[in-house]
């Protein structure tokens, strides 16, 4: 019976027995699923902000945590990649890019970012490293950690100083 010459049928006279029939939902069976699966919960993920004192030479490599809430039962990945603020990938510090696993329980990896050194003068900088695209049942709460690279030349500065000027002789002033 199609859905309009049942409308048409209720709406000309009440329910007849054979009406009721046709109205009965479908007989339900009830479907089992494993409550482990469903009741997993989902980890956090949160990568850390860092600091490195910068160097004159070379490079050295500041470490960015990564950590999960929890020990989770599979293994789970995060993709990573930094970003400029203001430090300047390929002068300040080198672009690095990937995904990070870990293993099934492991809590904590670290992304290692070189930093190169250098003899300029210059306020602190810093960049970001970024988390995107978390599988397996991680949740990213904190995604995007800033990397300090504290400046180590040293700075000359001079301070103010005044002096009463008097009426004869000379006086020293003091920086």
């Amino acid at each position: 019976m199609s859905f309009r010459t049942l409308l048409n049928r209720l709406i000309a006279r009440p329910y007849s027995n054979r009406d009721r029939k046709a109205l009965r939902p479908a007989t339900c069976r009830l479907a089992l699923e494993s409550l482990e699966d469903r009741l997993t919960p989902a980890a956090v993920m949160s990568v850390w902000n860092a600091a490195i004192l910068e160097g004159n030479t070379g490079t050295q490599n500041v470490a960015v945590t990564v950590t999960l809430s929890e020990p989770h039962s599979n293994a789970v990945s995060v993709n990573y990649s930094t970003a400029d603020g203001t430090a300047i990938a390929g002068s300040d510090y080198d672009a690095v890019s990937g995904t990070l696993n870990f293993a099934k329980n492991v809590m904590s990896k670290t992304i290692l970012v070189p930093v190169r050194g250098d003899f300029v003068l210059e306020p602190d900088e810093h960049f970001f490293v970024r988390l995107d695209s978390s599988k397996a049942g991680a949740r990213i709460v904190n995604g995007q950690a800033m990397v300090t690279i504290m400046n180590n030349e040293p700075a000359v500065s001079i301070s103010d100083a005044s002096l009463v000027e008097g009426d004869s002789g000379t006086k020293s002033l003091q920086f």
